[in-house]
């Protein structure tokens, strides 16, 4: 399986985004709440979860979107239910590593 992720960095450190392919683009509502998985911000490499893995050892910030990314990233303990919101039914997970 592979996923979208890209890097960005600001003056806190390394914020790494990575999603579901077929997400990229898709707007979803619940609410109040909208999310979009905005290429500007998800459209990078396409990766394995090994890839984005060895980003994440770096990074301040995850930023996930998309079932298979999360399901894959509970697996290898990485986020933790609580830290998912689903957004219209759709799996979102913001993790801040100190």
């Amino acid at each position: 399986m592979t996923y979208l992720m890209k890097c960005h960095r600001n003056p806190k450190g390394k914020v790494v985004a990575a999603c579901d392919p077929d997400l990229l683009g898709q707007t979803f509502t619940d609410g109040d709440i909208s999310l979009t998985v905005d290429a500007s911000f998800y459209d990078g490499e396409e990766v394995t979860l090994d890839a984005i893995l060895e980003e994440l050892t770096s990074a301040k910030t995850g930023n996930f979107v998309g079932p298979t990314l999360i399901e894959a990233l509970l697996a290898e303990g990485l986020i933790r239910d609580d830290q998912i919101k689903h957004i219209d039914g759709t799996p979102h997970s913001q993790v801040f590593y100190l």
